[in-house]
């Protein structure tokens, strides 16, 4: 198909919301993987990166800290050469905490 692929890195902090995102993005069309390695995030993509038929890809994956983290910048320059567009969607889950706080006592009046 002429339809770029939609490729979503999604991560961030324990218990911000990585698997409500993942539920939204499913909703919306998407193929969803949890818990992918970054080290394979470049293989991934190219399993479908010629695919007609999966076109809008996400995953969760763990780039927060530690030995993975220190190869995300590389991993993201592969996908970069390999002309696979990507987003990344960090979530801390402080705006939820945020407008759960606004929310509360409006509702309570």
């Amino acid at each position: 198909g002429d339809e770029t692929m939609q490729f979503i890195i999604v991560t961030g902090m324990s218990g911000s919301g990585k698997s409500s995102a993942m539920n939204v993005l499913e909703d919306i069309g998407f193929y969803c993987v949890d818990n992918i390695p970054p080290l394979i995030i470049p293989t991934f993509a190219d399993m479908f990166a010629d695919s007609s038929e999966f076109k809008k890809l996400a995953i969760i994956t763990d780039i927060r800290g530690g030995e993975l983290f220190s190869d995300i910048t590389e991993i993201l320059d592969t996908l970069k050469k390999k002309r696979i567009p990507f987003k990344i969607l960090f979530l801390r889950g402080f705006i939820y905490v945020s407008i759960q706080f606004i929310c509360s006592p409006l509702v309570v009046r």
